[in-house]
């Protein structure tokens, strides 16, 4: 009998049932692109309506450059506990290993002085750019799709190209 409840609890587990991890719901159809971990969805607080705030400015930066590394990480404005402010009930949508890591790195990054950090934000809009830049050039590579036929003739082939300095 022990047996049987047992497999029944797995196959529920794996057939995407809901589970919960330690007060969060995991999320079995999504996994986490970078780490391939389930990502799990959080309750907390965010900022009431009307109340406009800023991250400090370190940590933007430092959150652009971190985006592609490390895509689900917890959002600056939530909070898992109530506070004055964070009134509003919200979830969000994370992947503990990009959590972790976050924290770990910003710890490091906000070690580093104003000049290390200026030199980390340049490099990473140089590159930046170059990737958008590298995006609409493949993107106008491809061949435009030949529109329908009107009155039995075809429009000739058009391809697109971009030009950058």
């Amino acid at each position: 009998m022990k047996a049987i409840l047992l497999c029944l609890a797995i196959l529920v587990t794996l057939t995407g049932c809901g589970t919960t991890v330690t007060g969060r719901k995991v999320i079995l159809s999504t996994r986490c692109p970078v780490h391939g971990d389930w990502l799990v969805r959080i309750s907390g607080y965010t900022f009431s309506r009307g109340i406009c705030a800023d991250p400090a400015w370190d940590y933007v930066r430092f959150m652009a450059e971190a985006e592609a590394r490390l895509p689900h990480t917890t959002p600056w404005s939530f909070s898992a506990t109530r506070g004055r402010e964070l009134t509003r009930p919200t979830t969000a949508t994370v992947c503990p290993r990009c959590d972790s890591e976050f924290g770990r790195q910003f710890a490091d990054y906000e070690k580093l002085s104003e000049a290390e950090k200026e030199a980390r934000w340049n490099h990473y809009l140089r590159h930046a750019s170059d990737r958008d830049k590298q995006k609409v050039r493949q993107k106008s590579q491809h061949r435009m799709p030949t529109p329908l036929a009107v009155n039995g003739l075809k429009a000739p082939q058009v391809t697109a190209s971009a030009q950058f300095p």
